[in-house]
């Protein structure tokens, strides 16, 4: 519990699977949906093949925040480019450990998606 305060931890809704009742309470991660995107920010890195080839757009990730709080099988549901896909998974996949959701008391696998976008200047 003190760990959860001192890191700010906060829920994020994930993905309401219609066949699969709604958690509890959601996965928590350090400062919430703005603690993914300073995530995201502070962790991408442009490819350079991507950036020659001005390649760039909206790579949308879905991920499992496991009961245990990891971040597991990663997938790309909407694809720019080889490179840019493989930028997306590699920074979804360094998101610190959440806090799990919970369903009855018990910890539960929550789904979740989260777009990257690639913009060059």
């Amino acid at each position: 519990k003190h760990e959860l305060e001192k890191k700010n931890y906060q829920e994020v809704i994930g993905v309401i699977d219609e066949n699969k009742p709604k958690p509890d309470k959601y996965a928590l991660y350090p400062n919430g949906l703005k603690g993914i995107y300073e995530h995201i920010a502070k962790t991408t890195r442009y490819p350079n093949s991507a950036i020659e080839n001005n390649i760039q757009g909206k790579v949308m990730v879905e991920f499992i925040v496991e009961k245990n709080g990891q971040v597991k099988e990663a997938k790309i549901i909407e694809s720019v480019s080889p490179e840019l896909d493989k930028e997306a998974l590699r920074v979804i996949l360094a998101l610190e450990k959440f806090y799990p959701g919970f369903m009855n008391n018990q910890p539960v696998r929550v789904i979740y998606k989260q777009p990257i976008n690639f913009k060059l200047n």
